[in-house]
């Protein structure tokens, strides 16, 4: 739930968020805009609790806290939220560092970007804390998305959030491709036709690719390979889920012998030579692919050692 738009804020200007009888948009301007943020914020979580999301989501209330000011609003927007609604869904970021941001207390999920995570800032956190990760644009020696970025960096940040336990990983976009940048209005006009527009392109030109991981064409999208690199390394990760669970139902049964839970806690691990830090991985696909090919092993024998074995 991205609630950055429902600071009292946002309503002190008309904005065209209602629909009228007849499915126009019309103007939304409320007498009271702090008690018309609160409604809908009431209103927000109440439709989330009814259909069952609210176990899944993650609050975002803004991004890049990296001034003062924006380190104010969102502790000022935290608190207000708290206010209304006891028990909050992880409350998030994008780029907030824990214990660099001025915002320990107020931020549950910390999300760092990969140069400015610290292991040692997110050791020993309180229960309701947790970790995730957050990439946009270059950052040299760390994994990038773009076009002319090898195909290895977007599957390798995978591995990094599972060695390092992050439970997400946020990016900005995925299809904004565009005709220049959107600021100007030109380029506002034709992003209203993308679909088809014959000049479509990137958002930011020194980044070729950036959130652009699926092309446009008259019949939908079609992946890039960029995203199907993306989709390696969430299957990397789901290889090691798999793994975790087999690994702790032998474990109930009793069946690992010491020599086979050496060997499968150190691929949970996953090996230095494979990530040791944020922009220490392995450049190798081959090495990539033959790691996948341990993990699918282990998951193969430690489930024909736990199907027959009592609990």
């Amino acid at each position: 739930m991205n609630l950055e738009y429902l600071d009292p804020e946002y309503f002190r200007t008309p904005r065209k968020i209602l629909i009228d009888e007849n499915g126009r948009l019309t103007d939304f301007l409320p007498e009271d805009p702090l008690s018309a943020a609160n409604q809908l914020f009431r209103q927000t979580i109440a439709y989330f609790k009814e259909k069952g999301y609210y176990k899944y989501a993650v609050l975002q209330v803004s991004d890049e806290p990296w001034s003062k000011e924006k380190q104010e609003y969102i502790r000022r927007t935290v608190t207000r939220f708290r206010q209304l609604e006891k028990e909050l869904p992880p409350i998030i970021s994008a780029g907030a560092v824990r214990n660099r941001s001025n915002l320990n207390g107020y931020i549950t999920a910390w999300c760092p970007q990969f140069p400015q995570f610290n292991p040692s800032d997110y050791r020993n956190m309180p229960e309701n804390e947790s970790l995730y990760f957050y990439q946009c644009l270059y950052k040299p020696d760390f994994p990038m998305f773009m076009i002319d970025r090898p195909g290895i960096e977007p599957r390798i940040a995978a591995l990094i959030c599972w060695k390092y336990q992050a439970g997400g990983f946020l990016y900005w976009a995925s299809e904004q491709w565009i005709a220049g940048h959107p600021s100007t209005p030109e380029n506002r006009k034709k992003l209203a036709n993308r679909w088809i527009h014959e000049e479509w392109g990137f958002p930011f030109q020194n980044a070729p690719g950036d959130a652009c991981f699926i092309y446009p064409q008259k019949d939908g999208v079609i992946a890039s390979l960029r995203a199907q690199y993306i989709r390696d390394g969430v299957e990397d990760y789901e290889y090691l889920s798999i793994l975790k669970q087999y690994r702790n139902r032998a474990l109930r049964k009793g069946v690992m012998n010491p020599e086979l839970r050496r060997n499968v806690e150190a691929l949970l691990k996953v090996p230095d030579h494979i990530v040791q830090a944020t922009n220490v991985w392995t450049r190798s696909l081959s090495e990539l692919e033959n790691f996948r090919s341990q993990v699918a092993a282990q998951i193969v024998k430690l489930k024909e050692l736990t199907e027959d074995a009592p609990e």
